[in-house]
Formats: C-alpha cells, sequence, structure tokens
C-alpha cells in the first residue's frame, strides 16, 4: 500500500506539472468508439488507449474512478510511467453509460459505446438484464443481429458523456454523507498509517458474504481468514464503486460460508457498500 500511495501522489505532481507545460488531449471525443467488455464476475470494463498529455489522474478524473482502482486493474503499469499508446483496463460505472437519446441529444458531445459480446449472450440477455432496455432498440441500433448473434460482435448500447463520468463519492470511494462515513474514514487514515509504516499488502478478489439474519447489528467489522486480528481491511464494491475499511474482529469458518466466499461481513459493513444480495463480489487489501 505504502507503494500504491507514493504512486498516486507521483501521478498528481506529473499531472500538475503537464497541466502548465501544455493541455492535455481529451480522454474522449465525438470520433472515437469506446468499447466495453464484462468479465467473469459480469463487471464492466472499457480499454483507453493513452494520448499525448494524459496521466493516471486524468483519466481516473474522467472515468470517475480513483487512480488506486486503475493500478489495480493494470499491475504491470506505474502511476508516472505512462507512455502515449499504452493500454489501461478501465472499470466502467453504470451510471456513466447514457442508453437513451434525450431531447435536444447532441452528438458532438457524446461517444458511442459498444458491447462486445461473449459467448452464449443472447439479444434479450443483453438488452433486459445488461443494460435494462428493450429487445427492439437494441435491434433498432443493430441491423446486424437480423442476421444472427455471435462472439465477438460488437453491438452499439448507448453513449458516454464527452464531460465524463460524475463521481458522487469522497476520495477513495467513501461516502461522505452517510452515517458511519466518520468511522470508516477513522479506520481508512489507520489502514493508510500502518501501511506507510512498512506493512506488506495483500491483494485478493473474490466473494464477500454477510449473514441476513443479523441484520439488526449495526457496528462496522469483518472476518477474514489471514488479516491479522485487529488490524483494518479494505473492501471494494467493484459494481457501486464504494469502498469500506473496517476492523478485522477474527476469523470464519469455509465450511460454514458459501463457496469461493474471502471475507465476511456485518450487515451494517456490507449495507455501506451498497450490497443486496449476501453474496457479492470484492476486491480486498488486507496485512498480517
Amino acid at each position: 500500500m505504502r507503494k500504491h500511495i507514493l504512486l498516486v501522489l507521483t501521478s498528481l505532481l506529473i499531472h500538475a506539472m503537464q497541466a502548465q507545460q501544455k493541455p492535455a488531449s481529451p480522454v474522449l471525443t465525438a470520433r472515437d468508439s469506446v468499447i466495453m467488455t464484462l468479465d467473469e464476475a459480469n463487471r464492466m470494463f472499457v480499454t483507453h488507449t493513452v494520448r499525448a498529455g494524459q496521466s493516471l489522474y486524468s483519466i481516473g478524473k474522467f472515468f470517475g474512478v480513483p487512480v488506486e482502482r486503475i493500478l489495480f486493474y493494470n499491475p504491470g503499469k506505474k502511476a508516472g510511467a505512462l507512455s502515449i499508446g499504452d493500454k489501461l483496463t478501465i472499470p466502467l460505472r453504470k451510471r456513466a453509460i447514457i442508453r437513451f437519446r434525450r431531447k435536444n441529444f447532441n452528438k458532438k458531445k457524446y461517444a458511442p459505446l459498444f458491447y462486445r459480446v461473449r459467448k452464449g449472450d443472447t439479444a434479450y440477455g443483453i438488452a433486459k438484464r445488461i443494460f435494462k432496455m428493450p429487445v427492439d432498440s437494441l435491434m433498432a441500433r443493430n441491423r446486424s443481429l437480423k442476421n444472427g448473434i455471435h462472439p465477438g460482435q460488437l453491438l452499439h448500447v448507448g453513449w458516454i458523456s464527452l464531460n465524463g463520468v460524475k463521481n458522487t463519492k469522497g476520495p477513495g470511494g467513501v461516502r461522505p454523507r452517510h452515517p458511519l462515513a466518520g468511522e470508516v474514514y477513522r479506520e481508512r487514515m489507520r489502514f493508510m498509517k500502518d501501511t506507510i509504516n512498512g506493512r506488506k499488502i495483500y491483494q485478493q478478489r473474490g466473494i464477500a458474504y454477510w449473514p441476513k439474519d443479523n441484520v439488526q447489528n449495526g457496528s462496522l467489522y469483518a472476518l477474514h481468514r489471514h488479516a491479522k486480528i485487529g488490524s483494518v481491511i479494505k473492501v471494494t464494491n467493484p459494481m457501486t464503486g464504494i469502498t469500506l475499511y473496517a476492523r478485522v474482529v477474527g476469523r470464519f469458518q469455509p465450511r460454514k460460508m458459501p463457496a469461493g466466499t474471502k471475507v465476511v461481513l456485518s450487515p451494517a459493513a456490507a449495507g455501506y457498500l451498497g450490497a443486496i444480495d449476501p453474496k457479492f463480489y470484492t476486491e480486498i487489501e488486507y496485512y498480517r
């Protein structure tokens, strides 16, 4: 984590220097075609090609994604060492997608968004389950669907504003207006202090589970198999972009939990992350 913080600070410094030297290229233009994919957990991603004057900070700000999350999905990249033409995998927020043209829609202010079809996809599933739109709308935008659907096919599903994605979260994906924001912030400060002091950070991706039968518990806590008891664990819900910092209070028994469970959260912690289902995919950082 110490390296992550140094990389973020380096990125901010480089961004400021670039801004003084020359204007950066816009992240997107109306001539661009943005291609979106889904991973095995149905998380949305786009691939961005770095242009002159761009930094991780400017790219992250445009897409509403913290720099540390971009580094998480691009482990071979460094904040201060981007080159023109580099390809970055960027998590895409659902709210970034404009599915329908509104009144006075100006196509010069938007970039078209295309979805790359996966094996097993159907027009109905893409329209209804992924993008929450009528099948007729998808068919009207993509006449090629009359000839069938196949993996790798690109389907026009919407647009992205050239003004970028408005980020309604605080630093690091926290929720500044949430009743538990103060407690999360204090744990975040402790996590950063501990990791700056040389703690080795371990990363995981997997299922978080929370017991719905204990909804009256309003405490923030986590159970983890490897994190040091009493330490602070960082858990991000990639579907909402919200990050939680909570105290590790004990272990859990894998045999008593759903397969693939990496962390068990209190109901309050899961609620802070915006979780609805008792099992949801998360990104985790912890130390021993």
